[in-house]
């Protein structure tokens, strides 16, 4: 028969470990409390706002926030940088390296055309435009769309990624020269895979409401920019940032 003794010893125990394990919760709930944080997670084109607890780091943010991350996107911060109250972890999609850029540079200057067709291309450097505002073509018959400037011939009609990039994305050039040895301009030079040559005009339906009319002159390239995929030049980081990712229909003219 068990002793009184014993049975209040084990009540005694009993009450301690339950106690402990109250407090403990008790902890981590105040803990919890204390540290949670509100942050917001943007790529440009949306903005997500997730909460996180603790030492919660912007790579636990942006993978609560469902955006996934591709080997040449980039954050405003680092990947382990502990969160703050109202903290804003910036996704920048396709940011190259410096020495992504130099390997990019050197295989341009391989493909780079003769010396008389980048002095046409040059000659082309003329469109200024400001404001951007979407607009759907329409294709006509006889491989021609229908634009706001009429009707334009083309051989090639081709979905792509169209992607931003802006001055302070373009090492070594500091935002002064293309891989064709043109200056950017916002909304007339694009980056562009190697199957399209140098001084190539596409038409984007997506700017067909600009003042460039959606016609854009292939003048720039870069290591992440595979075929099918475009990088378009803005005048700021802000601006690149809030196009971010958006799969567009490209028109190659004739």
């Amino acid at each position: 028969m068990i002793s009184l003794k014993y049975y209040i010893l084990e009540r005694k125990r009993s009450f301690i470990l339950i106690g402990t394990v109250i407090l403990l919760l008790a902890a981590v709930s105040v803990f919890l409390l204390l540290t949670k944080k509100t942050i917001t997670v943007s790529d440009g084109s949306q903005e997500i706002t997730v909460t996180v607890y603790g030492f919660a780091t912007a790579s636990d943010a942006v993978a609560k926030s469902g955006l996934a991350l591709e080997p040449y996107d980039q954050l405003n911060m680092q990947l382990n940088t502990i969160l703050k109250q109202n903290d804003t972890v910036l996704v920048v999609y396709d940011a190259l390296t410096p020495t992504q850029e130099l390997i990019a540079e050197q295989q341009q200057q391989q493909l780079q055309e003769s010396q008389a067709a980048q002095a046409e291309q040059a000659a082309q450097a003329a469109a200024a435009v400001q404001t951007v505002q979407p607009e759907t073509a329409t294709v006509s018959s006889g491989n021609t769309v229908q634009t706001s400037v009429g009707s334009l011939s083309y051989s090639d009609v081709i979905n792509v990624v169209a992607t931003a990039y802006d001055p302070s994305s373009c090492y070594p050039y500091a935002g002064t020269s293309t891989a064709s040895g043109t200056a950017p301009e916002e909304f007339r030079t694009i980056a562009a895979w190697q199957g399209l040559p140098f001084g190539t005009k596409v038409y984007i339906p997506y700017f067909d409401s600009a003042p460039n009319h959606g016609i854009f002159i292939v003048e720039d390239r870069g290591g992440a920019i595979t075929e099918n995929k475009i990088d378009i030049f803005f005048d700021s980081n802000q601006k690149a940032l809030q196009f971010g990712r958006r799969t567009l229909q490209v028109y190659i003219l004739n």
